[in-house]
């Protein structure tokens, strides 16, 4: 995803408004059974433990055996990222993904005991287990602090091991969801974003099974997957477009969408998203301002 910044004057408002927060390091743990039977599906919750310090944004990758595991699909849903750059990706043998925190993540504050601070989770990975052994899965990345300088902190490897046994299991993993993920979508064409194309930008959350895929149909045409920002095939502003997110649980949420926006309402859009999340928009124009 390539983030286009025009005006040095918006960057050097987000830092002088930034607030001086510091950074430590950071590990993500991997929460799992410490052994699973053959066949069975499981889940491993990726927990960032900020070790005090305020994050607002992470890019990450978690590794494992593709001898012992297969890797089903990547949930999202309760993260606390809820602004991905790089929602999470399925590879051979690895995920990764990318995002922003808004306001800042220090940890979960314990009600019982208000000097601890809980973990927030990433992603949920889930798993079938294909052969028995040991399995290893490993996580690593990076960090921005809100330090008002975006300042890229590596996150502490983290290792973990579990046992895959001989017993065959039919075991599979369930989710209970009922509510469709929220999304929202608009399309834009102005000379000055995107190379003047008419493109289509959205974001999708959904707070238990996680959205699974976001689809456009362009004029009572097919269905095609996509990701934020989509560069439209019918680039004329006038075929009406339609925009749905699936959960993994089926739910389904559809957006219609006719005129693109206009620059009144980019602006508007622009200042409500920095009131939130200016101290990462250091890291992401270092990380992605000329990345294509």
């Amino acid at each position: 995803m390539r983030i286009l910044t025009h005006h040095t004057f918006i960057m050097s408002m987000i830092i002088a408004l930034a607030l001086p927060l510091y950074a430590h390091a950071a590990v993500i743990n991997l929460e799992h059974p410490a052994s699973v039977d053959l066949r069975e599906q499981f889940t491993v919750d990726a927990l960032l433990d900020t070790e005090g310090a305020t994050i607002n944004g992470i890019e990450s990758s978690i590794r494992y055996s593709t001898d012992t595991l297969r890797l089903v699909r990547v949930e999202d849903g309760e993260s606390i990222v809820s602004l991905w750059i790089e929602s999470p990706q399925m590879g051979q043998g690895t995920t990764s993904f990318s995002g922003i925190i808004p306001n800042g993540f220090a940890g979960f504050i314990d009600p019982f005991e208000p000097s601890v601070r809980k973990s927030g989770k990433l992603v949920r990975l889930v798993f079938e287990s294909i052969a028995p052994g040991t399995a290893r899965i490993v996580s690593s990345g990076s960090v921005a602090a809100g330090d008002g300088d975006g300042t890229i902190t590596p996150i502490t490897s983290s290792e973990s091991t579990l046992t895959v046994s001989s017993v065959a299991s039919n075991k599979t993993y369930t989710v209970t969801d009922t509510i469709a993920p929220v999304l929202q979508a608009q399309r834009v064409h102005e000379s000055d974003l995107y190379n003047g194309d008419a493109v289509l930008v959205f974001s999708a959350t959904d707070a238990q099974s996680g959205v699974w895929y976001v689809e456009v149909r362009e004029q009572n045409g097919e269905w095609k997957r996509i990701s934020s920002p989509y560069r439209l095939e019918d680039q004329s502003d006038s075929a009406t477009l339609e925009v749905r997110a699936v959960d993994y649980a089926g739910n389904k949420t559809i957006v219609t969408i006719g005129t693109p926006i206009n620059r009144v309402s980019v602006a508007i859009v622009i200042v409500v998203l920095l009131l939130g999340i200016f101290p990462a928009m250091v890291w992401l124009y270092k990380r992605y301002a000329y990345k294509t």
